[in-house]
């Protein structure tokens, strides 16, 4: 059976709120954030985690302890690969100040552009693909649970942008082709389905938030009108 991922943004931070870039620096929940959070685990209590997977920045670990309060059955896992993108000798400054100097690749950045040319960032694409390697490397963990005969709910604690060029690329499009896709809520959940042969279906993106049966069928008829012109 299915290994269903329950994927949660972390809570509204110090510099969420003052408009600082984050990426592999960090900053403490805010007293909305830490709120975010304790409403996040009411809504998440009732399902049977049997582990949560964190990123080691300190939001998502301060997230993860608030969502997970008094409930010390659920094993819990850290992992580099659920880090948020980095935006190299960005991370930590002011949005403004990096839009000021560098328009250029500020516009690249949210264009989705591959092609961001700031020292030690990643880009879009890059981090898309980490995630994917992410989930498969929990699955991997959790080897036992594709062969069992219940769904098995695993608890993943991550970060906006890693969360976003994740679910885009798993719904089929392009992380270049769709930047305009709204941005994940703090402490909102995903819903991914892994099945036993690996395969991954998106079945909800922060609560309601992407409209997926428009978006999928969309991505169906692209790769058909692709399949086409190739065939011709």
């Amino acid at each position: 059976m299915p290994i269903q991922f329950h994927i949660v943004r972390h809570g509204q931070t110090e510099w969420n709120a003052s408009g600082r870039i984050q990426g592999h620096a960090d900053s403490p929940l805010n007293d909305i954030g830490v709120a975010e959070a304790r409403k996040a685990g009411r809504s998440l209590a009732s399902i049977p985690f049997v582990a949560a997977w964190v990123s080691p920045l300190g939001r998502t670990m301060q997230t993860a302890d608030l969502i997970l309060e008094g409930r010390s059955d659920v094993a819990r896992h850290e992992h580099d690969l659920l880090k948020e993108i980095t935006l190299g000798v960005w991370d930590g400054r002011a949005w403004a100040d990096v839009r000021m100097e560098d328009p250029v690749n500020t516009r690249r950045l949210m264009q989705a552009s591959p092609d961001i040319d700031v020292e030690g960032a990643e880009s879009h694409q890059q981090v898309a693909a980490r995630a994917r390697e992410g989930l498969n490397t929990i699955a991997a963990h959790h080897v036992d649970a594709l062969a069992s005969d219940a769904v098995t709910d695993i608890l993943v604690v991550s970060h906006g942008a890693w969360i976003k060029n994740l679910l885009i690329e798993l719904i089929g499009h392009s992380v270049t082709e769709r930047p305009d896709f709204a941005s994940i809520p703090n402490c909102s959940r995903s819903l991914v389905l892994m099945e036993k042969g690996g395969s991954m279906q998106v079945l909800d993106v922060a609560n309601g938030l992407w409209e997926l049966v428009q978006l999928q069928s969309q991505s169906q008829s692209q790769s058909q009108s692709q399949s086409q012109s190739q065939s011709q």
